[in-house]
């Protein structure tokens, strides 16, 4: 942790070395051209995506095309983080395995 972060009494600041590495951006999730328009800010596929508690809020259909879309987002070995509430359709199980299922952390697989 000391690596990467700093104890500041009351907070925990990021070091300077890893918010230059960090790339944080909006999307319209339910936008199918989403994919398109992360890539353009980022070529690179991610090591993480962060998406809890975004879910709940939309239908069935909705839900399963943002995580296909997010999916599509992330290098195999890579983590997806969801709500506790939020899981992956059963046709994304082979694609999303789930690290910890209490706090829904998932690993994409090499699919």
């Amino acid at each position: 942790m000391h690596n990467y972060f700093t104890d500041e009494g009351q907070v925990i600041v990021a070091r300077q070395e890893l918010k230059e590495i960090i790339r944080f951006h909006e999307h319209d999730l339910t936008n199918t051209t989403a994919v398109q328009q992360a890539r353009l800010l980022s070529p690179e596929p991610f090591d993480l995506i962060i998406c809890r508690n975004v879910l709940v809020y939309l239908k069935r259909a909705a839900q399963a095309g943002v995580l296909e879309r997010l999916c599509a987002l992330l290098r195999p070995g890579s983590f997806l983080v969801l709500g506790t509430g939020e899981i992956p359709p059963k046709f994304m199980e082979a694609e999303l395995q789930p690290v910890n299922s209490k706090v829904r952390i998932y690993q994409k697989t090499a699919v």
